[in-house]
């Protein structure tokens, strides 16, 4: 019995990570397309950090077939 309860639990924590992943990923997208459509540029908005920006949108599209990550790569010229 005690191991069907340790066996619950993991199940359980399975299904919150694959919960918050999920929501991490849409909240990741949407703040991506606001960058991408702002009046401002990206350097604007993150001043020192776009570089971090950037290595974020090269791991983002190595990874994902999310067509933002690319779309953001393309339109700064990033590579």
């Amino acid at each position: 019995m005690k191991n069907l309860d340790i066996m619950e639990y993991v199940d359980v924590k399975k299904q919150l990570n694959i919960s918050t992943i999920l929501i991490l990923r849409d909240r990741l997208v949407e703040i991506t397309e606001a960058v991408y459509n702002n009046e401002k540029s990206v350097y604007e908005i993150f001043g020192n950090d776009v570089i971090k920006v950037r290595a974020c949108m090269l791991l983002f599209a190595s990874v994902s077939d999310i067509p933002i990550f690319k779309k953001m790569l393309e339109k700064h010229c990033w590579r």
